[in-house]
């Protein structure tokens, strides 16, 4: 079961810009989005957020995100040659983005290759695993995923 956070006049583009992130030990494992303010001020998240959970207040920005993208797509196409690319980006990159969103899907086509066909969508978080990673619901991340040929 969840914790509500309760904050003084929270505005929602700053929690879209600044989500919550979840500690498991010392790694940070997880964001979670703001979903909206409760009439008594507690905040309700995209996903659990676990009581006891230490967390902290994130933010980005394009370029840090753009290299996360980058080493995603250099993940998905390391292993083999590659069919094609599953792409699935959370809506929340693209309102922290806004214009420069377009730059994600920019830099996955540099790394995949002209010829390496793309399909994808916006998505409500993201579920996958990845190794060493416990949690498989994710806030504010994209997930690239190469088909082998």
């Amino acid at each position: 079961m969840g914790w509500p956070c309760y904050c003084s006049r929270p505005t929602i583009p700053y929690l879209t810009e600044h989500q919550l992130g979840i500690f498991f030990l010392d790694r940070l494992e997880c964001a979670r989005a703001a979903l909206k303010v409760l009439p008594d001020g507690a905040i309700r998240y995209a996903g659990p957020v676990p009581r006891g959970s230490p967390i902290c207040i994130l933010g980005g920005d394009d370029k840090s995100m753009n290299a996360a993208t980058e080493q995603a797509a250099y993940a998905s196409v390391s292993e083999s040659k590659i069919a094609g690319l599953l792409v699935f980006s959370c809506i929340c990159r693209k309102a922290m983005l806004g214009a420069g969103f377009v730059r994600e899907i920019e830099t996955i086509r540099r790394v995949a290759g002209p010829q390496v066909p793309i399909a994808g969508f916006l998505t409500y978080g993201e579920i996958a695993r990845s190794k060493g990673k416990l949690e498989g619901w994710h806030n504010t991340t994209t997930v690239v995923v190469g088909i082998p040929a």
